[in-house]
């Protein structure tokens, strides 16, 4: 699985003023550089909300159930070199963009589970990223296993929550590619009850997929 350097993600919440830049030494691209006092220098992507896709699977009886949100904005902060040092990212869904095939199963997850009108959006703050072990070399592509911690803000909640995921540079833009399991009771949410779940069972696997630009100055 290909992910983006990071989040914060990506992620996050989750993994955002800058150019088309010129491509950095090595031909790894770098857009403008954010500079905080006596801090590492990072730079600044957009993500690619028509491009980026966060979904997610409910185990039922018989059948998983998958839908995706169709609103997603936010930013990521890199360090140039693969430099994970300071790297953050925020990440924003809009709650009422989740899309189902079944529209007995949307009306559910609208109004029962997610209560869009109550909790309009889902946020991922990522604070602090490292890489896991050396990055893979794609001819003109660096790919790395990050490791990456975040508050993710949801139904009304905040939690902590650790991610992983692959992180891919192209040399022209980045991306975050991730999987994971997800509790709603953590975040005082029920269950679908019309998704033919197990009794009890709360569980959500939750894939990312996150594409981001630098930004023109």
């Amino acid at each position: 699985m290909r992910a983006v350097r990071v989040l914060f993600v990506a992620l996050a919440l989750m993994f955002f003023p800058v150019s088309t830049e010129a491509a950095a030494p090595g031909g790894r691209i770098s857009g403008p550089p954010v500079t905080r006092p006596s801090g590492p220098i990072l730079y600044r992507y957009k993500i690619d909300s028509l491009r980026s896709r966060i979904s997610f699977t409910f185990r039922g009886i018989l059948i998983p159930y998958d839908g995706h949100f169709g609103v997603l904005e936010g930013d990521v902060f890199l360090g140039p070199g693969g430099r994970f040092r300071g790297a953050r990212a925020n990440l924003v869904v809009q709650t009422a963009s989740v899309k189902t095939k079944e529209s007995k199963h949307l009306a559910n997850l609208r109004n029962q589970v997610l209560e869009v009108g109550r909790y309009p959006r889902i946020r991922l703050r990522v604070d602090a990223a490292k890489s896991d072990g050396d990055p893979v070399e794609y001819r003109r592509e660096r790919e790395w296993k990050v490791k990456a911690r975040g508050r993710l803000l949801m139904h009304g909640v905040e939690r902590e929550v650790p991610l992983r995921f692959r992180l891919t540079d192209s040399g022209a833009e980045i991306f975050v590619r991730g999987e994971g399991p997800l509790r709603l009771s953590r975040f005082n949410m029920s269950p679908p009850s019309v998704l033919l779940l197990v009794p009890g069972s709360d569980r959500v696997t939750v894939r990312v997929r996150i594409v981001a630009k630098p930004l023109p100055r």
